[in-house]
């Protein structure tokens, strides 16, 4: 038998030699280099060598096409710099045009040509920041320090710079209204009927509460269509009731028992072997499923009514097509965005992947397979030997094998992306759990590369294709180079050394403008689905852990295919506190801004005392990039520190819903014949309870049994008054269904909060830059940290 590994307390000795063990290496670290830097010090400042000799501004020698002229003419004012250098008009005159270019953006609509033309314009100012970043600004004049430090980091430019060119390219031109018109044509045979082809619906679990798979079920068997089968693919372990020891893994009897009570099938995964993709092989080789598509719908997602009817008319007549994929679109924010009590305000980090990327991506058939919410043919599996089990994810994987198979056909595999919600999941609940599932899916994008004999990427898929691969190996550094933005101010202004040796005026002329239009251009070009600041702080909160895993992956004995851990999400509320395994994910931030804070009061310490001249005119550029990365490292260390009280005091996450209802009191007495009922609106509604409004006072109180009627939903339930507020005239109660709903009540529920597509969802507003700006910024001045009272005890 398996036992549970028990956490071992630590002796009163043991803590002792830890700290002990903490000091010893803080004094070697201070002797061997804050000692030896304070020595170092010079009238230039505290660096560890004189500025003035590291950093030779003086002697640059600009290339001729950047040379200063004073000729007019727009080519000058693209390349070469002012004659005049005190014309500071001159000098801000590319930034002034292109901030009116930034600002006549809101008056235009993002389409595929708009898009074309602002960023080819994007690129050129791209282009011209970086041909002065790579022959005007690099500080190789005088030591080898220097020389080297400067590589490195032009380096590390040079590969975002690529990406950032690959990244403008392939996100300007979309299939999105074109998809949505063959889906309005292709539906047409769906809904008359003359096209139903069988479909299996795949409900892959693990160990899931029941309540999170009841309502996946029920919103699939809510879907309107007829030749449709439900199966529960039960890959969940469970605990013996009479001990604490692992039993054998046979399934959950509770999720047997719910697929009985619900009517749908049942698979058990008898060997729990390789995660989620050896559970939905087990089922599409299982002799009870035959459907000639198969659509999968992850246990935490739930679909719309309509989802197949839109998706499935695709396959009629084209057998080349082997998947249709949808976005997925999430009913609770970002558990940062919840940190800053910025809900449902700024864009989930998926908006823009699904938003922008994938219909990209849809026009030169490189779609990503994403795991959930798509229909996929059976054939096609069935041709691959099913689903990719070699690495540690199975989605993308899986598409890459089904977009690389030739097969028999003439014609190439297609996989088509409708960008149309047509379903919506959770989002990961706590910080923690957030940063496992990206590193999980940073590794199996990592693992592609390392599949040639099963993935033939390199051989097998057209020019276009193989660039969005390397778009993607790009991406999948990014966190290095982040690491690299991060430090790179921090070690030069702590050693004094200069890795961009130009002066400030350079930087307005050259940098500023291309800047500027790059933040406006990365909202504007996603219809806002994206912020450009909100991007740095996801990235900064990611860094650091994915360097880590990079690592990881580099060093450990089997390579990129280690296993590092859980390899699903775990999902719905939980009460369990995590604070400790996000305080370990922020350390590294937490350092390099007290590193930053202490040289930043140094500097300026020292120049109000007069014990060094003041900032020279290269360091200034410097001084803003260590303030610009202090405020974004603050902003993804509050965001990390998981606000739970509010979601611990819910069973459910609750939706804007106003409808009519009424309510009746419950009496015992028999001697009451009849009791009046009230009517009222509901504010908002979730699986377990709601909240009313209503125009009269029944005298109803906190404890108080009910019975609640939304007609126009058909739903009735028995409730529970949990909370009475009156307030001018007004009562507000708080109620709890029962927990026995009936069957059919519970179905019409469901399908009122999540099946029905934008009948009363609200979404998210779409905030402009000044607007997320302040946002973003907001919760440095009124961030509380997350109280402990309620939470319980370990």
């Amino acid at each position: 038998m398996l036992q549970f590994k028990q956490k071992q307390l630590r002796s009163p000795w043991q803590k002792f030699l830890h700290w002990a063990v903490v000091l010893v290496l803080i004094s070697v670290f201070y002797i061997l280099f804050i000692d030896n830097w304070i020595d170092r010090w010079t009238d230039a400042g505290p660096t560890y060598f004189i500025s003035q000799e590291m950093n030779p501004i003086a002697e640059r020698r600009l290339p001729q096409i950047l040379q200063p002229v004073a000729e007019d003419g727009l080519w000058w004012l693209f390349l070469h710099l002012p004659a005049d250098q005190q014309d500071y008009f001159a000098l801000l005159l590319p930034l002034i045009v292109v901030a009116v270019l930034s600002w006549s953006l809101s008056y235009v609509v993002s389409t595929n040509t708009s898009r074309l033309f602002i960023k080819f314009l994007l690129l050129l100012l791209g282009i011209r920041y970086f041909y002065w970043r790579t022959f005007a600004a690099i500080n190789n004049q005088t030591h080898w320090l220097s020389t080297i430090f400067s590589y490195i980091v032009w380096l590390i430019e040079l590969v975002a710079f690529l990406s950032f060119i690959l990244y403008t390219l392939q996100t300007t031109w979309t299939t999105t209204e074109q998809r949505r018109k063959e889906a309005d044509n292709y539906s047409i045979p769906v809904v008359s009927g003359d096209y139903l082809p069988s479909v299996d619906i795949f409900i892959p679990t693990h160990n899931e509460a029941r309540y999170i798979v009841r309502r996946t079920v029920v919103g699939c068997q809510a879907i309107e269509y007829p030749n449709k089968k439900i199966y529960i693919l039960d890959d969940g372990k469970h605990k013996d009731s009479q001990s604490t020891e692992v039993c054998p893994p046979t399934g959950r009897p509770e999720i047997r028992a719910l697929a009985e009570e619900l009517g749908c099938e049942y698979i058990e995964h008898p060997t729990n072997q390789k995660g989620k993709a050896g559970n939905l092989n087990h089922a599409l080789f299982h002799p009870k499923t035959n459907g000639e598509l198969i659509l999968v719908m992850d246990a935490d997602f739930v679909p719309f009514t309509n989802f197949l009817t839109r998706t499935i008319g695709f396959f009629r007549g084209n057998d080349d097509i082997y998947m249709v994929q949808t976005p997925q679109d999430f009913y609770n924010p970002d558990s940062h965005a919840r940190n800053l009590e910025l809900d449902h305000f700024l864009p989930n980090d998926m908006e823009h992947f699904y938003g922008l990327l994938q219909p990209n991506r849809d026009r030169f058939n490189s779609v990503i397979c994403c795991g959930s919410s798509y229909v996929v043919r059976r054939t096609n599996l069935e041709e691959i030997k099913g689903y990719y089990e070699g690495c540690c994810v199975e989605d993308f994987q899986t598409s890459l094998k089904l977009l690389t198979h030739k097969g028999n056909r003439e014609e190439k595999n297609r996989a088509i992306y409708l960008n149309e919600t047509l379903s919506r999941g959770e989002s990961p609940r706590s910080f923690s759990v957030f940063i496992t599932q990206r590193l999980r899916w940073l590794q199996g994008n990592i693992q592609v590369y390392f599949k040639g004999e099963d993935l033939p990427i390199w051989t097998h898929l057209d020019p276009i294709q193989k660039i969005f691969m390397v778009s993607l190996a790009l991406y999948c550094i990014h966190p290095v180079i982040r690491v690299v933005f991060l430090i790179t101010p921090l070690l030069s202004i702590y050693s004094g050394i200069a890795p961009v040796l130009a002066p400030f005026r350079e930087a307005c002329y050259y940098f500023l403008p291309f800047w500027l239009l790059l933040i406006i251009v990365y909202g504007w070009a996603s219809e806002y689905r994206v912020n450009y600041f909100w991007n740095e702080c996801h990235e900064t909160i990611f860094c650091f852990p994915a360097l880590g895993r990079l690592l990881g992956m580099a060093m450990a004995e089997k390579g990129v295919n280690e296993d590092f851990g859980q390899g699903v999400t775990d999902k719905g509320i939980t009460k369990s506190d995590e604070a400790d395994a996000s305080r370990k994910i922020i350390v590294p931030l937490v350092f390099l801004l007290v590193c930053t804070v202490t040289v930043v009061l140094l500097r300026y310490v020292g120049l109000y005392n007069g014990w060094w001249p003041r900032l020279n005119d290269h360091t200034v550029p410097l001084f803003f990039w260590l303030g610009y990365n202090a405020l974004f490292m603050l902003i993804a260390v509050l965001s990390a520190i998981d606000q739970r009280e509010k979601q611990e005091k819910r069973e459910g996450d609750r939706f804007p819903i106003e409808t009519p209802c009424t309510i009746t009191p419950i009496v015992s007495d028999s001697s009451i014949q009849a009791v009046q009922p009230y009517m009222g609106i509901t504010k908002d509604v979730s699986d377990g309870g709601a909240l009313l409004t209503l125009s009269d006072d029944g005298g109803f109180q906190e404890d108080m049994l009910v019975r609640v009627e939304l007609p126009q939903e058909r739903f009735t339930a028995n409730a529970i008054v949990r909370r009475r507020i009156a307030d001018s005239g007004r009562i507000d109660l708080a109620i709890q269904f029962s927990a026995d709903l009936p069957v059919d009540d519970y179905r019409n529920l469901i399908k009122l909060l999540y099946c029905m597509g934008d009948r009363w969802w609200h979404k998210r507003k779409q905030p402009g830059l000044t607007d997320s700006i302040l946002a973003i910024f907001s919760p440095l001045f009124r961030y509380r940290l997350p109280s402990i009272q309620n939470r319980p005890k370990q």
